[in-house]
């Protein structure tokens, strides 16, 4: 049934292009393949680093468990003057504190970090380490933040080494806002999956396309071998014939179809008539 179908797409899809005299070359064939090529590829890989963040930060009041953490900002306190500082809507890349290269227990005047404010929950803040705090060992217990916004005060309390969630490493301008567009499940799947799964049906279609297109050709090449009639006849012009000797082929296997049906029903209903028939003389 599909691949009759199939058989009548093409033979349409040949009678529109008769009529409005396209004539696509193979040049143009490879380039528009190129670019259909090129558009997958970059959808693909917009798609996994899209998943990659939102798995790394999947909300905004929250911090994935990932070594390296992507916190979308949310207000503009650290917009300032230093060369690192960022605004509302950037995107703040950090590491986790591992003990080694970024440890929570070594951090110098002028380091931003990220910690969870001690007072409300699900809440974070991004802000630069103004100074900080040592006990009698000269171990540091506390580190004072504020924002690089000017006016602001220090931040309240003291942040413990422990309770450092991330230590800035470098921002993406403008990028926090996509961000915090894409965790919203809706827009996620509007853009993301919604288009995957439009291209792996796509790919599929393509697919079908190329056996059927096989198997036309292979046809086409018995044709020329003399099963059919082919002299003075384009390529075009034979597969037309082939198709249309096909359809023609499967209307008759259905006819076949339907006459043998009829049979096994006459043959179902003679015995029950027998035996109506034997009930009656009784």
């Amino acid at each position: 049934m599909y691949i009759t179908f199939y058989m009548r797409g093409i033979q349409r899809k040949d009678e529109i292009v008769k009529k409005i005299n396209i004539n696509i070359s193979e040049k143009n064939k490879k380039i528009i393949n190129i670019v259909l090529t090129v558009l997958q590829i970059v959808l693909v890989l917009l798609a996994v680093t899209a998943s990659i963040i939102i798995i790394a930060n999947p909300s905004s009041n929250t911090i994935g468990k990932t070594s390296t953490r992507l916190l979308p900002v949310l207000s503009d306190s650290m917009d300032g003057p230093h060369k690192d500082s960022f605004k509302k809507g950037d995107l703040v890349i950090s590491k986790k504190p591992d003990g080694k290269k970024w440890d929570a227990n070594k951090l110098e005047i002028g380091d931003i970090i990220t910690y969870e404010l001690p007072t409300v929950a699900n809440a974070y803040n991004t802000h630069r380490i103004v100074d900080y705090k040592k006990n009698d060992a000269g171990q540091v217990v506390g580190y004072i933040t504020r924002g690089d916004k000017p006016g602001l005060s220090n931040d309240e309390g003291y942040v413990l080494p422990h309770n450092v969630l991330g230590i800035y490493k470098s921002h993406l301008v403008g990028t926090g806002k996509a961000i915090l567009w894409l965790q919203t499940p809706t827009n996620f799947l509007l853009v993301i999956v919604l288009p995957l799964v439009l291209l792996f049906v796509y790919n599929i279609v393509i697919f079908v396309k190329m056996i059927m297109d096989n198997k036309v050709a292979k046809a086409t090449e018995q044709a020329g071998a003399g099963t059919i009639a082919t002299e003075g006849l384009s390529e075009e012009e034979i597969k037309q014939k082939i198709i249309e000797e096909y359809l023609a082929k499967q209307k008759g296997d259905e006819a076949k179809e339907i006459k043998a049906e009829e049979i096994d029903v006459k043959v179902e209903e003679a015995p029950a008539k027998e035996e109506k028939a034997s009930d009656d003389k009784k």
